[in-house]
């Protein structure tokens, strides 16, 4: 097997994990077509930006990286950034819920 398609696989279920990780009641009410065209527009701006490193680091050092070391770092950003958004949004959850459960002025004073 080459590096490429091992990298492929892992990353596919990598993002299939963590996807279902940080599922969140909001991302079940959103449509499958939003869906399928947020990830196909995700997926190209993230080819443009792969064949952009890729074009620095070619200009830079004047060899052209494995695409597969690309893709496996890319992968990497985008489960990184996926997991710190997740706990950001379950930071505020927790502090809105919080917020919620404290009485309101003059509230059960009685």
């Amino acid at each position: 097997m080459t590096a490429i398609i091992i990298v492929l696989i892992a990353g596919a279920i990598a993002h299939t994990v963590v996807s279902h990780l940080t599922r969140t009641p909001e991302e079940d009410q959103t449509p499958r077509s939003w869906k399928y065209w947020h990830t196909a527009v995700a997926g190209i701006v993230s080819g443009i930006a792969l064949g952009a490193v890729a074009l620095l680091v070619w200009i830079a050092t004047g060899t052209f990286p494995p695409v597969w070391t690309l893709l496996a770092a890319s992968d990497v950003l985008a489960i990184g950034w996926k997991l710190h958004h997740h706990r950001k949004r379950s930071h505020e959850r927790r502090q809105l819920k919080a917020m919620f459960e404290r009485p309101s002025f003059g509230e059960g004073s009685q």
